[in-house]
């Protein structure tokens, strides 16, 4: 399970950069347009901004799973043995939950938005908002794989002792 979904977030990583290259070209495109041909694209605009979003909801299941992450690691540092391996788990079971809870509530939403458009382009308004359960379903695996990971390092202590 480990490898497969390192596998699939280095694909993730790969369509993360293909989205923010084709959002700075799109913006350098648009600055060219606008001041140099003084021609505004109406487009751009909407297209970088779809081209974010989608990078920040796949790039913080990216993140999670490089574990760089903002956490108390001082606190939780200073909590000896099984306290600590009990908290950790915790935390992954608050992250799992969430995940569920925000799979569920991005796919409403999309549900919610039919047939709409992006104002401004013929977009589908879901394939800006399919970018939250897409994002919570990659970042569910990943913390799935951290407690596997966690559970099998617990284990290999207790047959240790």
């Amino acid at each position: 399970m480990v490898r497969f979904v390192d596998k699939i977030m280095r694909v993730v990583e790969v369509i993360m950069i293909a989205l923010l290259t084709a959002a700075v070209l799109v913006i350098v495109a648009q600055i060219f347009w606008r001041y140099v041909l003084r021609a505004p694209l109406g487009w751009t605009e909407q297209v970088a901004r779809t081209g974010f979003i989608w990078l920040v909801m796949l790039g913080i299941p990216a993140m999670f799973n490089r574990n760089i992450k903002m956490s108390f690691d001082i606190i939780l540092n200073k909590i000896p043995g099984r306290a600590n391996t009990v908290i950790q788990f915790a935390l992954l079971l608050v992250g799992l939950s969430f995940c569920v809870f925000y799979f569920t509530a991005g796919l409403q939403l999309c549900m919610r938005t039919g047939g709409r458009m992006v104002p401004g382009m013929p977009i589908p308004l879901n394939l800006l908002y399919s970018a939250q359960p897409a994002g919570s379903a990659l970042l569910f695996i990943v913390f799935l794989k951290q407690t596997v990971l966690l559970f099998h390092e617990t284990a290999t202590e207790v047959r240790s002792i």
